[in-house]
């Protein structure tokens, strides 16, 4: 019983630190299509690859699968092709 009760701590504390350790956070944490999302990207976090970077160009590359989606790969709501970065992707 104790090495169970042990166990779930170390699960607990485990999964609390996963949770706030995350590259990228959306808030509200469960969006509707009827409200704005906010999307925060945490430079100090992953492998830190934008670090410390003093310019602007940096681009999300968002969209969706859906149920009119006809693979895994088939995005929709894609604001522009990937590789084209529009001003309102930055």
């Amino acid at each position: 019983m104790k090495l169970k009760l042990q166990i779930l701590i170390i699960l607990l504390v485990g999964s609390t630190l996963t949770l706030r350790s995350q590259v990228i956070t959306v808030n509200p944490a469960f969006p509707t299509s009827s409200n704005s999302v906010v999307v925060t990207f945490n430079a100090d976090k992953g492998d830190m690859g934008l670090k410390d970077y003093s310019g602007d160009d940096v681009y999300a590359h968002t969209g969706v699968i859906t149920d009119k989606s006809l693979s895994s790969s088939d995005w929709k709501y894609v604001i522009a092709p990937w590789g084209t970065f529009l001003p309102k992707a930055k």
